[in-house]
């Protein structure tokens, strides 16, 4: 029985941190409209950008592990590009948003 369980548990927990960074980036979305075109709402923009990239790779790995395809290559790949995106575009939109709170406050 605890054979059955775990790989439940494990798709579970993919599943809710999937959905869990996909309400976060709406969220983040949402409180754009609420700051108007300021700096800090072009951050959470990007940023929600790259929330919603990261989830969706959590949501092919959760379906791949549901399917039995962890080990096909496109499946890796895509999921990857996916990670590696969703990181490149939080750390770039932070990044770009400290800069110019720099300059700003110069």
């Amino acid at each position: 029985m605890e054979r059955n369980l775990l790989p439940i548990l494990v798709q579970a927990g993919m599943f809710v941190a999937a959905f869990a960074g996909i309400t976060a980036a709406l969220v983040m979305l949402s409180i754009t409209k609420k700051l108007g075109v300021g700096l800090l709402a072009a951050s959470f923009k990007t940023a929600s950008w790259g929330v919603i990239l990261i989830a969706a790779a959590l949501v092919i790995e959760a379906i791949s592990f549901y399917l039995q395809m962890q080990n096909e290559t496109l499946v890796m790949l895509i999921k990857t590009v996916l990670l590696i995106l969703g990181t490149y575009v939080i750390v770039i939109g932070a990044k770009s948003t400290a800069d110019r709170l720099e300059s700003a406050t110069k």
